[in-house]
């Protein structure tokens, strides 16, 4: 069974006044809809997961950055094609394309430009954790449809 946005709201903000956030640029928007289907509404759960990504992360961009400076394109392949696992449960489509990007470059054998896209990777990657730590930090915020 489908919820509705608006009862996902109600259940991620209790109590709290829903204002839109415009600042997010176009390749950083959050699809919140799918957000939420993917967390099943339920806010707590949303947060430990995010906690968990946050600690996670690093030795995924490690291990990366590793496959890319040994040319290692199968090891590049693999580690982009499980942060991307990761990262769409965000239902951010940026962060998600940018591991499809390395994800190819590692099945194509092509590692020219995957320490350019590991690197923007990683400041998409510090702008959406600190818009969602601010999210979460401020009563009155939501993300973006």
């Amino acid at each position: 069974m489908r919820l509705s946005v608006k009862l996902c709201l109600k259940r991620l903000t209790p109590k709290k006044k829903i204002v839109l956030v415009d600042e997010l640029p176009p390749y950083m928007e959050i699809n919140l809809d799918r957000l939420l289907q993917n967390f099943n509404c339920d806010f707590k759960w949303f947060k430990e997961i995010f906690e968990l990504f946050i600690e996670k992360y690093p030795l995924q961009i490690e291990i990366m950055r590793t496959a890319i400076s040994e040319n290692d394109s199968e090891q590049l392949s693999k580690s982009a094609h499980s942060f991307k696992s990761s990262a769409s449960l965000f239902a951010v489509s940026g962060m998600v394309e940018l591991a499809i990007e390395l994800e190819v470059m590692g099945k194509e054998d092509n590692l020219q430009e995957a320490k350019s896209a590991l690197s923007k990777l990683e400041s998409f990657i510090s702008g959406f954790i600190a818009k969602v730590k601010d999210i979460l930090q401020n009563e009155s915020s939501c993300i973006r449809v």
